[in-house]
This record gives C-alpha cells, sequence and structure tokens, in this order.
C-alpha cells in the first residue's frame, strides 16, 4: 500500500522515477541504491545513481543530489 521510496520533488534528479537496484546490509542499517530518472528535452531521459538508507522497512534517502554523478569518463549517465 505504501511506497518504500517516492519519486524526487520537481527538478530532482530523481523527479520522473525511482527504480530499486540493489541493496546491501551493514551493520543493522540497509543502503539502497537506485537509479533515479530525469526527462530531458534533447534526449528522452538522463539516469543517476541514489542512495537511500533505513532499516529494511522504511528508508530515507540521503542526498537530494546523484551520489554518482556524470564525470569525463562517463559523460552520459552513472
Amino acid at each position: 500500500e505504501n511506497y518504500i521510496l517516492d519519486i524526487g520533488q520537481d527538478g530532482f534528479f530523481d523527479d520522473c522515477g525511482a527504480v530499486p537496484s540493489s541493496i546491501i546490509k551493514i551493520d543493522h542499517k540497509f543502503y539502497l541504491y537506485y537509479v533515479g530518472f530525469q526527462r530531458c528535452e534533447k534526449v528522452p531521459y538522463m539516469l543517476f545513481c541514489g542512495l537511500a538508507i533505513g532499516d529494511g522497512n522504511n528508508f530515507e534517502k540521503y542526498s537530494n543530489a546523484p551520489i554518482i554523478d556524470r564525470t569525463n569518463f562517463g559523460i552520459f549517465s552513472a
């Protein structure tokens, strides 16, 4: 009935979608890595890597910005 992770606010890197990618457990916390989608004008969308931390049932986004962004070695997608 409830989403574990919702999309971001307008203008954020995940404002058009947030899809879980992988999860790891360290001590008693779960680290959920996810793909954030953002629609664009020149290309259909861009993908970025986000992180949410929680107890396995509830998660909170670590940042409103991607944790891995484009670089000179990967300019199109994280």
